[in-house]
C-alpha cells in the first residue's frame, strides 16, 4: 500500500469485477490483489498522493478510519468516498486519539484491535471524555462472535460490523448513522423531562441523576428520552429502534439490548429507592419511577402524558 503520512486518501474506490462475484469475501480479495498493483505501477503513489492531498482541501467534514490493516482501511474509506467527507486514515490508536482530539470527527470507524491502543481503549476513552463523548462510533473487528459485538457496544460504541464486509455496507451503516445525528439535532423540542430526581434537558442534550450528569451516549440519550415520555409504559422494541436507533436502522436488533443494558447501568443505583429499567418480555422495555416520586413533568411541571 501507498504511504504518504497519517492522513491517507486511498485512490478509486473498488468497483467490482465484471463476472465475478460482489460478495464481502470476493471484493476484500479482489480489493487487496488490485491494491497491489496499482502501488506496483511506476509513478502511481505519487499520483495517488497529489490527488488525496488536493481532496483534503476546502471545509470538508471529516471521517476518521483506524485500521491496522491497511487493505481493511482501504476498503472502509472505499465504501465512503464520493460522499462529501474529508477520510483520514491512520493505523495505530494513538495516532487515531490525536486525530479525534484536533480533527474532530463526525465519526470514528475503529478496528477492535489497534497497535498502541485497541479500539475498545479509544471507544472507552472517548465516551469519558466530556468534549468527545458524543463522536458516533462504530467498531470493525475480524472476529465475529457475539461477545466482540456484546464488548463494543457495552462499552458504548453506536454499532458493530465484522469483517469480511463489503464497502457499500459501510457506507450504508455510517450514512445511517449520521442520518439519525442530523435528524435527532434538527428534532430536538428544547423540552425539559423530569421523572423524580431524574431529569433530560433537551435543549442543552444533558441528562442528570440527583442533579449529577449522566455520561450517556448519543444512542442512550435517544433511548432515554424516549422511555422518559411516559414512565411506566411499556415501549416495544421496534418503537425504541425507531427512537434510539431510527428507523433505517439495519444492523441486529441485539444491538437495542447492548444500549439497554448500558443505560440501566448508569441511572440505576443500589438502593432500593430507583429508577429502573424493567424488560417486558415479549414487548421491550419500560422506565419505572419510585413509587413515592413524581411522574415525568415538563419545564412548566405539566405532567406528562
Amino acid at each position: 500500500m501507498c504511504r504518504g503520512g497519517q492522513v491517507v486518501l486511498p485512490g478509486a474506490p473498488w468497483r467490482g469485477v465484471a463476472g465475478r462475484s460482489t460478495g464481502p469475501e470476493a471484493v476484500w480479495n479482489a480489493f487487496r490483489n488490485e491494491s497491489s498493483r496499482r502501488d506496483a505501477r511506476p509513478g502511481g503513489c505519487a499520483r495517488r498522493l497529489r490527488a488525496r492531498q488536493r481532496a483534503m482541501s476546502g471545509p470538508l467534514q471529516a471521517i476518521l478510519i483506524a485500521d491496522a490493516d491497511r487493505t481493511a482501511a482501504s476498503l472502509v474509506h472505499a465504501g465512503l468516498v464520493g460522499n462529501g467527507f474529508r477520510i483520514i486514515e491512520v493505523y495505530d490508536g494513538e495516532t487515531a486519539l490525536r486525530v479525534i482530539r484536533d480533527e474532530r470527527p463526525v465519526l470514528a470507524v475503529l478496528a477492535t484491535q489497534l497497535p498502541s491502543r485497541s479500539g475498545l481503549d479509544l471507544v472507552r476513552l472517548i465516551r469519558a471524555d466530556a468534549q468527545l463523548g458524543t463522536l458516533p462510533i462504530i467498531l470493525v473487528s475480524a472476529r465475529a462472535d457475539a461477545m466482540d459485538r456484546i464488548n463494543g457496544l457495552d462499552l458504548g460504541a453506536d454499532d458493530f460490523i465484522a469483517k469480511p464486509f463489503h464497502p457499500r455496507e459501510v457506507a450504508a451503516r455510517v450514512k445511517a448513522l449520521l442520518r439519525r445525528q442530523a435528524i435527532y439535532a434538527e428534532g430536538r423540542s428544547g423540552e425539559v423531562r423530569r421523572a423524580g430526581d431524574l431529569s433530560i434537558d433537551d435543549h442543552e442534550h444533558e441528562a442528570r441523576l440527583g442533579g449529577v450528569p449522566l455520561p450517556l451516549t448519543p444512542t442512550e440519550y435517544r433511548l432515554l428520552y424516549a422511555l422518559m415520555s411516559q414512565p411506566g409504559r411499556a415501549f416495544s422494541r421496534t418503537e425504541l429502534i425507531e427512537q434510539g436507533l431510527g428507523p433505517d436502522f439495519n444492523g441486529k436488533a441485539r444491538t437495542l439490548d447492548s444500549h439497554i443494558r448500558n443505560l440501566r447501568a448508569k441511572i440505576e443505583r443500589s438502593h432500593a429507592r430507583t429508577h429502573k429499567l424493567r424488560t417486558v418480555f415479549g414487548v421491550g422495555y419500560r422506565l419505572i419511577v419510585p413509587p413515592d416520586e413524581p411522574r415525568a413533568t415538563n419545564a412548566d411541571g405539566a405532567a406528562g402524558h
